[in-house]
């Protein structure tokens, strides 16, 4: 017998639920198609919502699906694949159809579904965001052309093209213009090393933890591609490989705890809302947080195509 309801969340949302429920037909034929589970609701505090989020077995939300009474239409809510036009940004994720064979044509046609959760999180674009605050914390040196007048330049010009030799320039020039060279080279050195430092962060997998409307939790870790232009400025950033699972708790992993227990303790200063079952899981302190190796990311409200499920994420560099 298929299962309809992710085992996390068998204890809180009946099977029978999803089978009453108007968007059921559609529900199943994702769930057959494409091997998916229902991973929650997606307004779970309104107990007439008809819009369920699906996943696979590792619980990342992969897309939502119902029926709209007021519309008279099965729907769709993709995570990766927004129409052209829309009347809005949820809008233009929704596809929908009177037609049941209509909408799954539709769905396999513009391939709605993602292949794997990778897809997902390079969509979210996460990862680009925590290399980006981490770099920005150890590549702070710039080359300043304060001291050079344009007479100055002027000067350097006339050595560089030959139409003086730097014999020629007075021996207070040649000690300024080598002071200066000197400190360029240092910050060149300096910027090396510290991207390199920065790189050997995420040289190894990255641990990661994530909290959502589901009031379950996403942990795993993942190993990131990173790449570099010729001045050592972050290019791109992509989610290489990466496992991931759904859990009710994540106080049992020996890894994760301690650090979250150091994160609660330095958040409790400013704020006393956590959430999951442990009370743990902070919902503010967003941000990278040096001293403890966390970055914590949120992707509620407006960020991210207001991402269904409103993810908030905590990764362990």
């Amino acid at each position: 017998m298929t299962t309809l309801v992710h085992p996390v969340m068998a204890s809180v949302l009946p099977e029978a639920e999803v089978i009453m429920s108007r968007g059921y037909p559609l529900l199943r034929e994702l769930i057959h198609k494409y091997k998916l589970v229902v991973m929650g609701k997606r307004n779970p505090l309104n107990p007439d919502s008809n819009t369920f989020m699906l996943s696979r077995e590792d619980g990342i939300i992969v897309g939502c699906a119902g029926y709209s009474e007021r519309e008279g239409v099965y729907f769709f809510r993709s995570v990766t694949k927004p129409k052209e036009r829309g009347r809005s940004s949820e809008d233009r994720f929704t596809y929908k159809s009177v037609k049941l064979p209509a909408l799954m044509r539709t769905i396999e046609k513009q391939k709605l579904i993602p292949d794997s959760y990778m897809e997902v999180i390079n969509k979210l674009s996460h990862m680009n965001t925590v290399v980006s605050s981490v770099i920005s914390k150890h590549n702070n040196y710039g080359k300043s052309t304060g001291g050079f007048s344009g007479a100055s330049i002027h000067e350097l010009l006339k050595v560089a093209f030959g139409y003086q030799d730097m014999s020629s320039m007075p021996t207070d020039s040649i000690d300024f213009y080598r002071k200066a060279l000197d400190e360029y080279n240092q910050v060149d050195e300096t910027r090396v090393s510290r991207l390199n430092m920065v790189k050997e962060v995420f040289d190894k997998p990255i641990k990661y933890l994530s909290y959502d409307s589901t009031g379950t939790f996403i942990k795993g870790s993942m190993r990131l591609d990173i790449k570099f232009d010729e001045y050592y400025r972050l290019d791109e950033v992509k989610v290489a490989e990466m496992e991931a699972q759904r859990v009710r708790t994540f106080m049992d992993d020996p890894d994760i705890a301690p650090h979250m227990a150091m994160l609660k303790v330095m958040v409790q200063k400013t704020s006393d809302e956590f959430d999951g079952e442990e009370g743990f899981f902070p919902r503010s302190g967003e941000g990278y947080h040096e001293e403890l190796g966390i970055y914590k990311l949120d992707t509620d409200c407006w960020r991210y195509d207001n991402f269904p499920s409103r993810p908030q994420w905590i990764f362990f560099l």
